[in-house]
């Protein structure tokens, strides 16, 4: 004979073990009650990983749930919460390295706004333009050249200036001003890819 099926009560002190396993017969109520036991460690861990984002760490919870509960039957009921916590850091893993993929590939597309003489400002979002400034610098301590330093900050960093406004502070000719930029959009591109190209994920 069948043990009676555990009341609310019971879900609550039972061990995860024990849900695993009713809720592997079915009972919606020992997943749910799973789901309750750590789902606000899941989502602190998904908050810390998108930096306070709460919209894609909804999102990163929703998939580590989704996945969790889909592999149960291939975990031992033993194992499920260092099974939820492996699910857990793969999930923000990936989908931080696809973000940070995302935003790289961004700032390349970024370099033929700056190609043009369109005022970035404008384009821009806050969030977008820190992180710009943020590489800019990072590659201008790379540069040797003095000239191509000078002419990327006056250029790329805040108040940003124009080719025509860049050769007139500068006492440089117009030509020498783009040729100089040519080559620090350049090194901007070697940056960018570097890091792409770093990112284990991004390889098939």
């Amino acid at each position: 004979m069948e043990p009676p099926a555990r009341s609310i009560q019971d879900l609550d002190s039972a061990t995860d073990a024990e849900l695993v396993q009713s809720g592997l017969k079915g009972d919606e109520r020992a997943l749910r009650a799973l789901f309750g036991r750590y789902q606000r460690e899941v989502m602190l861990y998904c908050a810390v990983s998108t930096r306070g984002d709460r919209d894609h760490a909804r999102d990163r919870a929703q998939e580590i749930w989704a996945r969790t509960f889909a592999s149960l039957r291939r975990i031992h009921p033993d194992a499920f919460r260092g099974f939820l916590a492996t699910v857990t850091r793969n999930v923000c893993r990936t989908r931080g390295a696809q973000e940070l993929r995302r935003r790289t590939i961004e700032l390349l597309v970024d370099l033929e706004v700056f190609e043009a003489e369109a005022p970035i400002g404008e384009l821009e979002s806050k969030a977008a333009r820190e992180e710009r400034i943020v590489l800019v610098h990072r590659v201008i301590a790379n540069v040797r050249d003095p000239a191509v330093q000078a002419i990327a900050r006056l250029k790329y960093l805040e108040p940003e200036h124009t080719v025509d406004e860049i050769a007139h502070t500068l006492a440089m000719p117009r030509g020498t001003v783009c040729v100089k930029l040519m080559r620090f959009r350049a090194a901007v591109r070697s940056e960018l890819l570097a890091a792409l190209l770093a990112d284990e994920s991004w390889r098939v």
